[in-house]
């Protein structure tokens, strides 16, 4: 299945920014049975830099920097993503029980490493 998908992001301030500089995960990522067929950002006041690099995990972020006074800033992000129908697969968690001494026992601090999603 395909779906166009629109976001709109507005700021408004009180007062005048005499400029900004944003950062933005707005962009969809690529991964299994997902696929970014394209992808528009539009940004209201027009950046004077704009910049699109990969985070530590793996996500598009866009850095702007806007030099002139505004007072609201808008983001608008068109997408067209294909979803394929994912087939259920086992469930490979492991017991709470066993979670703490699981994440010890871990010694990689990659993206997707568990020491990244822990809570207490």
């Amino acid at each position: 299945m395909i779906y166009d998908i629109t976001l709109n992001i507005t700021h408004s301030y009180i007062y005048s920014a005499t400029s900004g500089r944003h950062l933005l995960h707005l962009k969809p990522p690529n991964e299994v049975g997902q696929k970014v067929l394209s992808t528009a950002l539009a940004i209201h006041p027009l950046p004077n830099w704009a910049m699109d690099r990969t985070d530590f995990f793996g996500n598009t972020e866009t850095e702007v920097v806007l030099t002139e006074s505004h007072n609201a800033s808008t983001f608008t992000l068109n997408a067209r993503i294909q979803r394929d129908a994912k087939v259920p697969g086992f469930d490979l968690s492991p017991q709470m029980d066993n979670l703490r001494r699981e994440i010890t026992e871990t010694r990689s601090l990659a993206p997707t490493s568990p020491h990244h999603f822990t809570y207490d």
